[in-house]
């Protein structure tokens, strides 16, 4: 993945809107200074987004609309999900993680019987 999010600008009759997508239903809004960034999960949160940075209600639908459709098919993205057990984020299979922590365990216990000795 890119480090660079991917960004929409678009002129309309109420400034240049710059939208940038992120993962996880993350979206930026900036219209002309204003800007307001949350999850959307819908075309119609998008439109609840513009009309926080100035859309008029009934032009917000149609823009939203419109760059919903356009959005990158990444933008829904998952990273992490709330709950998600931690080994996950490690992006290794459960065996390995298990295979880690069996290998980190077998040295602390050697360890301890080492010096229990000496």
């Amino acid at each position: 993945m890119s480090d660079k999010l991917p960004q929409a600008t678009e002129r309309t009759r109420f400034g240049e809107l710059t939208v940038t997508w992120g993962v996880n239903d993350w979206v930026m809004i900036d219209l002309h200074g204003r800007s307001g960034q949350r999850q959307v999960k819908s075309w119609h949160e998008l439109a609840d987004l513009l009309v926080d940075v100035g859309f008029p209600r009934n032009e917000a639908a149609a823009e939203a609309r419109s760059l919903w459709h356009a959005r990158p098919t990444d933008a829904a993205a998952e990273t992490s999900r709330p709950g998600e057990e931690m080994w996950k984020a490690t992006g290794l299979p459960a065996w390995a993680v298990a295979l880690v922590l069996l290998a980190v365990i077998a040295i602390y216990v050697l360890y301890r019987v080492a010096h229990l000795r000496g």
